[in-house]
């Protein structure tokens, strides 16, 4: 079967205009004695404007790009490794509200990941999250009910089970299964072992009514990612 096809979200980080030139007022992020804000660990007013605009860009292009995802769907999300880390997160958020999310972190751990949305000012604490890293790494490890710890992202028999018993709790919610990353994956596992692992776990994910999102990174069209797992896909979505 031939892999679906790639559908690529719409819009992007709008530009900005460039600085006038002549003997005009410091710039945004001088203050009047030539001390730059980064060193002062203050932001200017266009500093902050400039952030809320690649924000509020990035909400667009992740909203636009998932407009079309009916629950329950199963999609690979391919994303730019520039900017991975902001549409993973804004991915995430997107689908905090309304769904029961099982997230699969094999690029960071339970700690770094909940403090990383700490930061942003979203909650983690409903998020059920399958750990495959911090075991290996040494990483502290947390007390909590909404995380299980694996020995290592060699573990995808156990991943699958972790992820069947949580499906299973989750009733009549919207689950969202979402895997991060199928590229990390692939490091640590080998190819044919990945396609197992995806297939089981959209096999899982479909029996309980669930959706799923799997995380690429620097992944095109061509590449064995796309060629060997996104024939299981009911969408494959560049962001």
């Amino acid at each position: 079967m031939a892999p679906k096809k790639i559908v690529k979200g719409k819009g992007g980080a709008p530009k900005t205009g460039a600085s006038s030139k002549g003997n005009s007022a410091p710039a945004p992020d001088v203050n009047p004695s030539g001390q730059k804000f980064a060193q002062t660990g203050k932001w200017s007013d266009d500093k902050i404007e400039k952030m809320l605009s690649r924000e509020v860009a990035g909400k667009m292009r992740v909203n636009d790009a998932l407009s079309e995802l009916m629950h329950p769907f199963t999609a690979l999300l391919l994303l730019d490794a520039s900017d991975y880390s902001e549409m993973r997160n804004l991915v995430v958020e997107k689908f905090q509200s309304g769904h029961s999310i099982i997230y699969i972190g094999l690029n960071a751990g339970y700690g770094a990941v909940a403090k990383e949305f700490e930061r942003r000012g979203s909650s983690f604490s409903e998020v059920f999250f399958v750990d495959m890293v911090s075991i290996e790494s040494g990483a502290k490890t947390q007390d909590s009910e909404n995380v299980v710890y694996l020995s290592s992202p060699l573990d995808l028999t156990e991943c699958v089970i972790a992820v069947e018993k949580r499906l299973a709790l989750a009733g009549d919610s919207k689950a969202v299964v979402m895997v991060d990353s199928v590229s990390t994956l692939l490091i640590y596992n080998a190819p044919l072992a990945v396609e197992k692992f995806i297939h089981a776990l959209l096999g899982k994910v479909n029996a309980y009514n669930g959706s799923a999102i799997v995380f690429s990174s620097g992944t095109g069209e061509k590449d064995s990612v796309t060629g060997t797992i996104g024939q299981f896909f009911d969408k494959i979505i560049r962001i």
